[in-house]
């Protein structure tokens, strides 16, 4: 009877070790260890309304390629890595408008603002 309980004891412990083992390890991710990506067109700079979707589709990405809390037991790590993945991609994707408008603190105005002001001809 004691040695089921040993060997039961021993089984939970080594159970318990490797899954704290993967948790560690899945939570060490950066936005640079990662592979992701967003299509974009210029449909998604015609008006603010498009700005602001092609936002919400960074974030949703970030989102996806982050680990959770569930995995990385941290939400802070969490939260930084998925700013960090959505500052790569504004800043690959390189638009006035989405710049304005993730600058703006989700502000409609200021990525319409950049946009008429990237229609006039600096000549």
């Amino acid at each position: 009877m004691q040695l089921n309980r040993a060997l039961r004891n021993t089984t939970i412990r080594q159970r318990l070790a490797i899954a704290a083992l993967a948790v560690c390890g899945a939570g060490a991710a950066h936005a640079g260890d990662m592979d992701y990506s967003i299509n974009v067109s210029d449909k998604d700079f015609k008006s603010g309304a498009t700005v602001v979707a092609l936002h919400q589709r960074i974030r949703r990405t970030a989102r996806s390629v982050c680990p959770s809390y569930f995995v990385s037991r941290g939400l802070a790590e969490s939260a930084r890595c998925r700013r960090e993945v959505e500052a790569d991609l504004v800043a690959r994707i390189a638009h006035p408008a989405l710049t304005a408008y993730v600058r703006g603190g989700e502000q409609l105005q200021v990525a319409e603002r950049a946009l008429a002001g990237s229609e006039v001809d600096p000549s």
